[in-house]
């Protein structure tokens, strides 16, 4: 998971505008994602799920609940750090894609923008990639980042930024994919734990 999108759609035009998600406005993000063949993708532990960007008002709360299940996984819990609503918020600013199975359930999302900047970098930025704990090593992190990636490409856009904290397990799934590390800060954020900015640059291999 590293650190760092919910359509409201209002009777059909104006429904696709905002999304109130408990009283909270969030904008709407450009979601022209093409998903092609990863429409109802059938994975290699026969469950079927479907790739979707984030369309309607239920969509919400189905995000809201998935943030709930992993609030607890986080280094530090988004719950104490943003809030889950805050943090929410903070995620739809750009684009959303998530995989849902049978029932509908969020299994796992991925959240990235096309412009970000602070104080260390600037350019593309996935700032979220998360898996419900069950379905970790099934192939849906990979198939997330994948999507990501090509939308990103699409757009004309390379070196693309993550950021996320040394002890994460989803490290390996980032250097996989492309990504080294370009900056370290140690103990950033408790004691003996720091945090790491990986970029994946334009002659990485899809």
């Amino acid at each position: 998971m590293s650190e760092e999108e919910l359509l409201n759609e209002d009777e059909m035009d104006s429904r696709r505008n905002a999304l109130f998600l408990s009283e909270t406005k969030l904008a709407k993000p450009d979601v022209g994602v093409t998903l092609g063949v990863l429409e109802d993708l059938v994975l290699d532990f026969d469950t079927k799920i479907s790739m979707n960007s984030l369309d309607t008002p239920a969509d919400a709360n189905k995000l809201l609940d998935f943030f709930k299940v992993i609030d607890q996984y986080w280094m530090l819990p988004l719950s104490e750090v943003w809030g889950l609503e805050a943090y929410v918020k903070r995620v739809t600013t750009g684009k959303m894609l998530y995989l849902t199975n049978q029932d509908n359930k969020i299994m796992g999302l991925i959240a990235y923008r096309e412009h970000y900047q602070d104080q260390n970098i600037v350019g593309p930025y996935i700032s979220t990639v998360a898996v419900l704990p069950e379905h970790h090593g099934k192939g849906l992190g990979q198939k997330l980042m994948g999507s990501a990636i090509s939308d990103l490409h699409s757009l004309g856009l390379d070196n693309i930024w993550i950021k996320t904290w040394t002890t994460n397990k989803a490290i390996s799934l980032y250097k996989r994919n492309g990504f080294e590390v370009k900056i370290y800060l140690p103990d950033d954020r408790k004691p003996g734990v720091g945090s790491i900015y990986l970029r994946r640059d334009s002659k990485a291999k899809d």
